[in-house]
This record gives C-alpha cells, structure tokens and sequence, in this order.
C-alpha cells in the first residue's frame, strides 16, 4: 500500500471519478491518451482530456499529487492579480478549409491571477524547476493532440476547437504579494509581513516553448514578438476547487474576433 500511494495514479483516478460525477458540461473524452509532438519530436501519455458537451472546448490536463503542501506563486506587479487572457490553442475551420491553426490569446472565465514564478519547499536548484518541466511537456502534449485530431478526425464545413492546458494539484495555490521596491538588494529577501492568499486557480504564464512556433518569420520589427511566440498559459487548478473551475469555466466569444471571420463568430455563437 505504501508503494501505490506514492504513486500519483490513484490521484489522477479520483479526478477522472470527479469530473464522471460533478463535471456538469465536461466528460472525459480520453484516459492516459499517448501523444507526440513531430515538431520537437516530445512524447509521452496525457493524463486526462476533457470535453464540454458542446464539443469546441477542450482541457489537456496532468493530475499532479505532490507532497509539497504549498505551490506560492510571486505577484510583484497588482495587474497581474486578476487575468481573464489565456494562451490556448485554436482550430478555426470555414467552408472546408482551415483559416486558423495555432496559439492564440483568448479571454475566459474564472479570472485569476497570473504569475511566472513559482517556490516550492526544498526546491532541487540543480536542475529545471518542477511545475516548469510538467508545464513545458503539457504545452508540447496540447499541440499533438490538436495536431492528431486535426488530421485524423471530419469536421463539420464550419467549426471551432480551442484546447486549454491545465495543470490540476493537491498542492494548496498561494500567492505572494509584494512590490519590487520593497525587495532587500542586500539579501533579495521581501518583507516578512509580505501577503499571502491562497487562491483556488493560478494562470502559470511564461516561455515554456525553446523556440518561436514552426512558421514565424524572424524578421520581426520588435524582438518581443519572439518572446511573446515562446510564453503560453498554463491553468494550474486546486483539485478540492477543480469542480467549481469546471462549472465556471467560459470563453468569452468576442476574444475570438481577431481569428476568426463573421460566418464563423456566428456558429460559434449559436453552441
């Protein structure tokens, strides 16, 4: 029994039973589903994929059970408190043919705050940072997936997916509020009496891609636009809170405007 328990399947089991029991709009579409990114040659096996009933909202998710009882997350900048844009990636098809294809910036619901620093207790500073490693292979496993189902399954003349990666935990989210002036250039330590909120969702934003995606042109006027292409989201949800995100989850359509065209707004309108 010690064995199995330090496995993380019997968590990844308890969510899949939540979400068949309380996931309101969502099923579960696959169960440890193999992948395999041919950009960058990344396999390996998604945990869970879910889909609303709809069929145009998608969540590739890794169940993660830690014995780290905080995940804090550092929120320097008040802005950055309550986020609704997500990098999700999006399928626009019209008349048959394929009008858009790749990472986009749309809005959704819940907001919640966005940070890309992460501290997690005896940390090994060795090597790349844990949430950073599964957060970069779950942005890999997003983009197979939707390239496999992009190739292999008939979609009706007009349609619209959109693919979400979320990261759902044991781990209690915080967050850690400070500004940077009050940061110790003597011993980069902040203020004891610093805030801390333990927050139910964490939008994880930062460069997990090593590279722009397959396509950009280099010869960019500015050289963040080549930043902006590697940063992506990544939606890291308490589990004991991943029944009230599922229920609250919602795209805002008109995020949708700058990718798609009216004949296509419509439809999606109209789910």
């Amino acid at each position: 029994m010690k064995i199995v328990n330090q496995s993380g399947f019997p968590f990844q089991i308890a969510i899949r039973s939540l979400v068949e029991k309380h996931g309101g709009n969502w099923d579960v579409l696959f169960s440890e589903h193999s992948w395999v990114n041919h950009d960058n040659k990344q396999s390996g096996f998604i945990d869970l994929v879910l889909r609303d009933h709809g069929k145009t909202k998608t969540l590739v998710i890794e169940c993660k059970r830690t014995l780290d009882s905080s995940w804090i997350f550092l929120c320097p900048d008040s802005k950055q408190k309550e986020r609704r844009i997500c990098k999700s990636w999006l399928a626009v098809y019209n008349n048959t043919s394929q009008s858009y294809f790749g990472w986009a910036n749309l809005a959704l619901s819940p907001t919640s705050p966005q940070s890309e620093f992460c501290v997690v207790a005896n940390q090994d500073k060795t090597s790349r940072p844990m949430l950073e490693r599964t957060a970069s292979t779950l942005v890999s496993a997003t983009e197979g997936l939707a390239w496999e189902l992009n190739n292999h399954i008939d979609l009706p003349p007009t349609d619209t997916k959109m693919y979400f990666n979320v990261i759902v935990t044991n781990a209690r989210l915080q967050l850690c509020e400070f500004s940077p002036d009050d940061v110790s250039i003597h011993d980069g330590k902040i203020p004891e009496d610093s805030k801390m909120t333990e927050v139910p969702v964490v939008r994880f934003h930062k460069q997990f891609a090593v590279r722009p995606a397959p396509g950009l042109t280099y010869k960019v006027e500015d050289a963040k636009d080549i930043s902006s292409e590697k940063e992506n989201t990544v939606l890291v949800v308490n589990a004991e809170k991943f029944s009230d995100f599922l229920h609250d989850f919602e795209v805002d359509g008109s995020s949708l405007n700058n990718y798609v065209d009216a004949t296509t707004q419509a439809w999606v309108n109209n789910q």
